[in-house]
């Protein structure tokens, strides 16, 4: 399940839990009538309540990478996370949504993109009005456990040894892009070069056609499941590591194993996906969990660092 951090809105604050996503470039939350609609009743943001909420005369669409849309207004209002506080930050109001509602997780969306598009993020205004030492986030997404977000540096006791920094490849405006060098499997190099982004949204890590099925046919046993997924016995042990920056990056076997196709089955769903575009993948939860990963705007290219969690 993606992460939500507990983010306060308006004056009186409100308290929302926004899904963090490092693929988005726009920030929003629900407000009435889709709030009420949805499986769970969300939070609502509703202007009046808050002294400070601005309109923006403008119109907020977002769309998503499931193919949804929402549509709204542009507001601005006091937004304060982990007692970080930034004023008149300007976020997308939500009153309708083309797909159910009800599938989607938290009260909407915290954005961090490594550059802006349409207005700043909650990062670049908080370290302009001087609220940040660093234009610097981490995230501490473990399998089990609770996450954390970290704003303005790194919580060192999250993770161990040395971070690694793999420069930003390619400055698209919403995505962390950074480029795998090879992919191996018990050591052996596959060939495999892709322009990934993190997504800390997406539950899975996806390559692209071409790149699965040359992963796949180094497994013993491996079989396509659907026309995305695929299965490996659930005996075996598959070991895959990604290289970036000349340093290998093991993904371990609990990460990359989703449990039986049928209970007390054979064969197990495996979280190595096809799915992406020619010649990108997607490093999703799978893959983030396993490490600590720091995220620095403060230099150019930007770029992402791991380490792994304790």
């Amino acid at each position: 399940m993606p992460f939500a951090a507990a983010v306060t809105i308006g004056t009186p604050p409100k308290k929302f839990e926004l899904v963090v996503d490092t693929s988005s470039a726009e920030t929003w939350v629900t407000s009435l009538p889709i709030a009420s609609k949805a499986r769970h009743n969300r939070t609502s943001y509703v202007p009046s309540e808050s002294t400070n909420s601005e309109y923006q005369y403008q119109p907020f669409t977002f769309h998503n990478g499931e193919g949804a849309t929402g549509k709204g207004s542009l507001y601005a209002d006091n937004m304060t996370i982990a007692e970080v506080m930034v004023e008149k930050q300007f976020f997308g109001v939500v009153t309708s949504f083309s797909h159910p509602f009800k599938s989607l997780h938290g009260d909407g969306v915290l954005a961090l993109p490594p550059c802006d598009i349409k207005f700043q993020s909650f990062v670049d205004n908080a370290f302009e009005g001087e609220k940040l030492s660093e234009i610097v986030f981490a995230l501490y997404l473990p399998r089990k456990g609770e996450g954390e977000l970290t704003m303005g540096g790194v919580n060192i006791t999250r993770y161990t040894g040395k971070l690694t920094y793999i420069p930003v490849s390619f400055p698209f405006p919403h995505a962390w892009q950074i480029t795998i060098e090879d992919i191996t499997h018990r050591g052996q190099s596959l060939g495999i070069t892709l322009e990934a982004s993190i997504d800390t949204t997406a539950s899975t890590i996806l390559l692209d056609k071409r790149a699965a099925r040359n992963l796949y046919r180094t497994v013993l046993g491996a079989k396509r499941y659907t026309a995305r997924r695929w299965t490996f016995p659930c005996h075996s042990s598959p070991d895959f590591s990604i290289m970036m920056n000349g340093v290998s990056f093991k993904i371990p076997k609990s990460s990359i194993n989703l449990g039986p196709v049928v209970a007390g089955g054979q064969d197990c769903v495996s979280a190595i996906m096809s799915g992406a575009e020619e010649g990108h993948a997607i490093l999703g939860l799978a893959f983030v969990q396993n490490y600590y990963t720091v995220f620095d705007k403060s230099t150019y290219p930007h770029r992402v660092g791991f380490a792994p969690i304790i």
